[in-house]
């Protein structure tokens, strides 16, 4: 809806009132009262300069002065009334519209009623023709909106969710890969002098996670300026999966901590997706065991079930694990697992240490 009359409206208005003057003539003669013809006439056509301001108050004036006209001078102006009936159509709400669609057919069961002279049937035609056409074309351009809103809020919604997956991303790859950076160069600063051997290995490990890290960085910036290679698709690095998991125990394992690893035997072949969130719950759990608990031993624990994966990281770090629920970590793992329609859940042990649980979903018929 506009607040102030259009110059388009203000020149529609103005037009359709200079061409209805010539029904105020009747042959080369005014009708009269001058006056009151020309204000009726008028008041079918200049109103329409608010019809996006005030659609409903302008199709009640246009209707009631055309009316008014043809009972007094018997001359129906149509135009104005059926202009201001499509912009109720197309503007106002369904209610709205469709007391319009009443008004219109009382009036056109008024007035033959009402009317001095006999009604022609063509007459009466023209009249139902010209306002059902306009409610019609109103009411499918107003579907019309609703459908390109609609769209608009799915793809928003879309963008929402892909950025919400890429900082996820973004977010597991930096901070896991980022604490097993730090934690190794600590090591290696507190032998660089007794043990230069040791030294060297964390060293190396740095070297290796930051590779790691840097490429699949790359993969996810690739995916980000998509939209700039002309719709090309560029070439992807595999997404990493449950399958990597003993390459990241060994990271863990190397920064001093021991990790345990327990997968079941019947995991098997998963849907991407849920092997991807899988691995990064894993992973992100890791990285709050080397940020957050001074653990020396932790545990991981996967099954498969017929209908779900179910997935265990404990610790028996010596703080309560409350500092956890600080920051994106916790929340991008909840996130990840809801996603898929699976339940999550971490907290403090009653025994010490940390625990995180997930239970994802997977597709298909289970018996």
């Amino acid at each position: 809806m506009l607040r102030v009359p259009s110059r388009a409206d203000l020149a529609l208005a103005g037009f359709i009132g200079l061409v209805s003057m010539q029904s105020a003539f009747d042959g080369d003669e005014l009708k009269s009262p001058a006056w009151a013809v020309i204000g009726l006439i008028q008041l079918t056509a200049l109103p329409l300069a608010f019809r996006r301001v005030r659609p409903i108050a302008t199709f009640a004036v246009t209707l009631a002065a055309a009316v008014v006209g043809f009972v007094a001078f018997n001359g129906f102006q149509i135009l104005g009334p059926v202009i201001a009936l499509y912009t109720v159509a197309r503007y106002c709400d369904d209610k709205a519209s469709a007391v319009g669609a009443l008004a219109v057919a009382v009036t056109a069961t008024v007035i033959p009623a009402v009317a001095v002279d006999a009604v022609s049937p063509f007459f009466t035609a023209v009249v139902a023709l010209g306002f059902g056409a306009a409610w019609l074309f109103g009411r499918r351009g107003i579907r019309r909106v609703a459908e390109r809103q609609a769209a608009l809020e799915r793809t928003e919604r879309a963008v929402e969710l892909e950025r919400a997956r890429i900082a996820r991303e973004l977010h597991d790859v930096i901070s896991h890969n980022v604490s097993v950076m730090v934690v190794q160069a600590a090591a290696a600063r507190d032998v660089f002098d007794t043990h230069p051997a040791r030294a060297l290995e964390a060293l190396g490990a740095i070297e290796s996670v930051g590779r790691e890290a840097l490429g699949e960085l790359r993969m996810l910036l690739d995916v980000v300026h998509q939209g700039d290679m002309g719709g090309h698709e560029l070439p992807r690095a595999p997404q990493p999966n449950l399958g990597r998991l003993p390459a990241l125990v060994e990271q863990v394992r190397a920064a001093g901590v021991l990790v345990e690893l327990d997968v079941d035997d019947e995991i098997g072949r998963l849907p991407a997706a849920v092997d991807l969130s899988a691995y990064r719950v894993v992973q992100e759990a890791l990285t709050n065991v080397l940020k957050h608990s001074r653990a020396s031993v932790t545990e991981i624990e996967l099954r498969r079930t017929n209908s779900h994966l179910t997935l265990g990281v404990t610790d028996n770090g010596a703080g309560s694990g409350l500092d956890r629920g600080e920051g994106k970590g916790l929340v991008g793992m909840r996130e990840r697992v809801e996603l898929l329609g699976g339940e999550f859940a971490a907290g403090p042990r009653p025994a010490g240490g940390f625990a995180v649980h997930a239970a994802i979903p997977l597709p298909g018929k289970h018996p």
